[in-house]
């Protein structure tokens, strides 16, 4: 399926952005089909292979005594992606540039196949940031286990 999307080319000169399935560092992704998604709660939707992996990891940091992390976000369609890069270009006022930073392109965001999360400490745990937390340690250690990784990190550079 083909989407289209106006986005506001504000900046982006600077940037070869000939017809390539990698946009500023991120691949091109095909949306889940709804019929493999699962609810985990009011809007937290992800593939039921990867809801599944994520409660095992949850209930094994709760065994081991850190606090288990909580899905900030799960699968996006690319609607709600392109409202996403919207809210942080224009109601943030980030512009363009610095907005591709923080949010893929729609068409280019892991979260379409429905297997990326997005995760936060839960509040009575959050002392601290969640990348200093015994419960990130954690995830370092073992997230592979349960087929996570971490796919960007806070500094992201353009391509």
């Amino acid at each position: 399926m083909r989407h289209s999307c106006i986005i506001d080319s504000e900046g982006l000169e600077q940037f070869d952005l000939s017809d390539s399935s990698i946009r500023f560092g991120h691949l091109r992704y095909q949306e889940m089909a709804t019929e493999n998604l699962v609810c985990l709660n009011d809007d937290i939707w992800l593939h039921k292979h990867a809801a599944y992996a994520f409660l095992d990891m949850s209930n094994a940091m709760h065994r081991d005594g850190v606090a288990p992390v909580i899905i900030r976000n799960g699968y996006r369609s690319y609607k709600r992606q392109a409202r996403t890069f919207e809210y942080y270009r224009v109601k943030k006022e980030l512009g363009t540039v610095k907005t591709l930073t923080r949010v893929a392109l729609p068409g280019h965001s892991e979260h379409h196949t429905g297997f990326a999360v997005d995760i936060r400490l839960p509040k009575q745990a959050a002392n601290g940031r969640l990348s200093r937390s015994d419960s990130y340690k954690w995830l370092k250690s073992h997230a592979h286990k349960y087929g996570f990784s971490e796919s960007y990190k806070k500094t992201i550079s353009l391509v």
